[in-house]
């Protein structure tokens, strides 16, 4: 309370109290029946149990590779997609011997991102989850198998960790550093698709952590070895961070494997879809097609709708 206030609470305040309980009390229900529903229940999604559960059961040691026979399309996926999500729902079903706990995975990441936006951004918890569960598709998501929420939550908090390293007021905090690296991170190995976001993100926080440091650094040798430090853990991250890539580019020839990459003279053939890198955007052609725009078949006004 402020020095010169008296003791007599104002009504002002005493309303704003009461409404931010009753904030507090909707978040409680509403986050305890999105666990409800997650924790009993399976939604009828073709892609939870054609793809994320299968996968889940065999990183979970729940069923061996010659336990369920996949088509050619989902070994494929299986060879080249990140796996994090899919592995640490297979350890929650086979702890709990329940299917439906895999679902808490993405429901666990909701719940991080609120943590996050209330210990570093000073959001409060409550508002953070009301504003985010309004959202349709993120309250779908939060009590599903997919790993687009758990992947867009990790892109999203490394945008908003890029407002630290760009502060200039003061030099980035280690954790803070950390932290956006690990954000990173989490994204690459949650959704293939993502990764030119990623690195895109990647090369603003090691852009701006060395900037940062220049700028604002002390003089001489020292300032000179901490950036040195920073292109270091920089450089250990990103062997963490674009791992799969990596792996993919090595034992299947692809970075984007089973999708095809083409960016300018660079062509990278996959099995499935490809992806082009145009002026417009990350753009997705079918496998060998030509990268033309899509023509829209004229529309007869005299037809029945």
């Amino acid at each position: 309370r402020h020095p010169d206030m008296t003791n007599e609470t104002p009504p002002n305040v005493a309303s704003r109290t009461r409404l931010d309980w009753i904030f507090i009390l909707l978040a409680i229900a509403l986050f305890l029946a999105l666990g409800l529903r997650a924790a009993v229940s399976i939604g009828p999604s073709l892609e939870a149990w054609w793809q994320h559960l299968p996968w889940a059961a065999r990183l979970g040691g729940l069923m061996p590779a010659d336990g369920y026979t996949w088509n050619a399309f989902l070994e494929q996926r299986f060879a080249g997609f990140p796996l994090m999500i899919e592995w640490l729902q297979g350890q929650l079903w086979r702890l709990t011997g329940r299917a439906e706990t895999t679902n808490l995975v993405a429901l666990g990441s909701l719940a991080l991102f609120v943590l996050l936006l209330r210990v570093r951004f000073k959001v409060p918890m409550q508002l953070a989850l009301l504003g985010l569960v309004a959202i349709p598709l993120v309250q779908v998501s939060a009590t599903g198998t997919s790993a687009d929420l758990p992947a867009n939550l990790a892109l999203a908090g490394a945008f908003l960790m890029l407002m630290p390293l760009y502060s200039g007021r003061t030099l980035p905090r280690l954790h803070d550093a950390a932290l956006f690296f690990l954000l990173c991170a989490l994204a690459a190995h949650a959704r293939l698709e993502l990764l030119p976001v990623v690195a895109a993100v990647f090369a603003l926080g090691f852009l701006g952590l060395t900037w940062t440091r220049l700028r604002r650094g002390k003089e001489g040798s020292r300032r000179i070895v901490r950036v040195l430090g920073i292109w270091i853990f920089s450089a250990l991250a990103a062997a963490v961070i674009f791992f799969i890539p990596a792996k993919n580019l090595s034992l299947l020839g692809d970075p984007l494997y089973p999708f095809g990459l083409k960016a300018g003279e660079i062509a990278y053939s996959g099995p499935q879809d490809a992806y082009e890198l145009r002026a417009d955007g990350l753009a997705r052609v079918p496998a060998g097609s030509e990268s033309a725009p899509v023509q829209t078949p004229p529309i007869d006004p005299a037809a029945p709708p």
